[in-house]
């Protein structure tokens, strides 16, 4: 399922929701960052047959910026791509 099939208010929500955690989640009281994760838990719930199986995945399992990529469209950032540790 193509993230292109996620209604346009989901989307939005989803969106909004991922840029208060993932772009200024270190710039908020911790009190802000958690209603914005339990509004997450509740989307994901709310919609999960409404979003691709890869979304809800990074979802649940609190990958917020593999998330925000996969929104967007854009292939996961270096820092959430897999690291293999003889390389560092």
């Amino acid at each position: 399922m193509p993230i292109s099939t996620i209604p346009p208010s989901i989307f939005t929500q989803f969106e909004r929701s991922l840029i208060r955690v993932v772009e200024t989640g270190k710039h908020v009281p911790a009190d802000v960052l958690l209603d914005e994760i339990k509004h997450l838990d509740k989307l994901i719930v709310t919609h999960k047959n409404a979003v691709p199986p890869k979304f809800r995945h990074f979802i649940e399992n609190r990958s917020y910026a593999k998330a925000m990529h996969f929104l967007r469209g854009e292939p996961p950032a270096e820092a959430c791509a897999p690291q293999n540790p003889e390389t560092k």
